[in-house]
């Protein structure tokens, strides 16, 4: 942590100023006129309130990633610009994603999270590329924390889960990680801000999100499954939750039908697009299996003899 008093202080100020200013002028919330005040300033449903939710998507998403990027990370990562984990398997792999050469990407890394750092590569070279990927995939978490909280509750709800990003260390030093973790990060976030949608609106369309969600967990590692199953989970929950406003049974069943058809599709598609360049991966139990890991710290798991 840096020792400069004087950032301290700042950040300490901007984490208690910012959330009063966001709480008083952003819509929805009582100081400006929300559900338990005056009519909102501005519409929050429709056309005009999703145009307003995606514009504060965007503005959450870059606030975020320019915050811990630059701010933040002064504070949390000082003195070192970037951190690496296992850096040669990741240059080594996005490097034979560039080149074209398959045979080079490590069997335990999915080459679908590789594809953002890959398409920056070419233009900009290996590390600047990774770098810059991280960057847009802290974008995306916190344009991912505003899409759950808006979900969960209100505008202001969502702007304080984006501000939530900058409080925690490893959020920061996600937009100064020259890895895969970035990427997976994000799509973990934005799946969870998608099951929330689902089960907030629910019907066939919010319901594929859920599924996309899961879908794309499967996809960018294995360890995804920890956060596919709850998606799919609260998925198959909002399937079966008919919207508000529907009524009758054959209307419910049609809707539940329809939604359990949307849900499956990202799924069953995440399985076709898995079965090739995962299939030399390892599986998920030897991947979490600590055994493992102890034997290759020269740990011994046999019986003492005797």
């Amino acid at each position: 942590m840096s020792s400069d008093p004087l950032m301290a202080e700042l950040s300490a100020t901007w984490l208690v100023v910012l959330p009063l200013a966001i709480w008083l002028l952003f819509p929805g919330s009582p100081a400006a006129g929300g559900p338990t005040g005056h009519p909102p300033r501005r519409p929050t449903g429709g056309r005009a309130g999703i145009a307003v939710d995606l514009g504060l998507m965007l503005v959450c998403g870059v606030g975020l990633a320019a915050a811990n990027a630059t701010w933040f990370a002064r504070i949390s990562l000082d003195p070192q610009p970037f951190l690496c984990t296992d850096f040669h398997e990741y240059c080594g792999s996005i490097a034979g994603m560039v080149l074209g050469n398959m045979d080079d990407v490590s069997p335990q890394r999915s080459p679908y999270t590789m594809l953002l750092s890959a398409a920056l590569a070419r233009r900009l070279g290996l590390v600047d590329g990774m770098a810059v990927a991280a960057l847009i995939s802290t974008a995306v978490i916190g344009a991912s924390l505003y899409l759950w909280g808006r979900a969960l509750l209100d505008r202001t709800a969502g702007a304080l889960a984006a501000m939530a990003g900058t409080v925690f260390v490893p959020l920061v030093a996600l937009s100064r990680t020259l890895s895969l973790y970035p990427e997976m990060a994000a799509v973990f976030t934005l799946g969870a801000g998608l099951t929330a949608l689902a089960l907030r609106v629910r019907g066939p369309v919010a319901v594929f999100g859920a599924g996309v969600a899961a879908g794309a967990s499967l996809l960018v590692d294995p360890r995804g499954l920890f956060w596919a199953l709850p998606y799919l989970g609260l998925g198959l929950l909002a399937a079966l939750w008919p919207p508000a406003g529907t009524r009758g049974a054959p209307a419910i069943l049609r809707n539940a039908i329809l939604s359990l058809i949307a849900l499956a599709l990202p799924v069953i598609g995440s399985w076709v697009l898995a079965s090739h360049p995962l299939a030399a991966g390892q599986c998920l139990e030897i991947t979490m299996d600590p055994t493992t890991r102890m034997r290759d710290q020269g740990l011994t798991l046999d019986p003492p003899a005797g």
